[in-house]
């Protein structure tokens, strides 16, 4: 699927990406991916961001990361 196919381009590159729970946790158990962050709260179907396992981020990563964040804040 495209969610599979992008899960494993982001565990081979420094790209982060919003995938279903359960390919994210798949390519976690795998040891392919890492999330970012657990347990976000929200009206909608759960969702995690992800990144390559061992790779640093970038600054505009982290500032993504913290958009995603607050709009996850604001509708909790």
């Amino acid at each position: 699927t495209s969610f599979q196919q992008t899960s494993s381009i982001i565990a081979r590159s420094d790209l982060i990406g919003v995938l279903p729970s359960a390919i994210a946790e798949g390519g976690e158990r795998l040891g392919e991916l890492k999330q970012l962050q657990r347990g976000l709260r929200s009206d909608y179907a759960p969702i995690k961001l992800i990144r390559g396992k061992d790779v640093e981020q970038p600054p505009a990563v982290q500032r993504f990361v913290d958009i995603v964040q607050a709009v996850v804040r604001e509708r909790a």
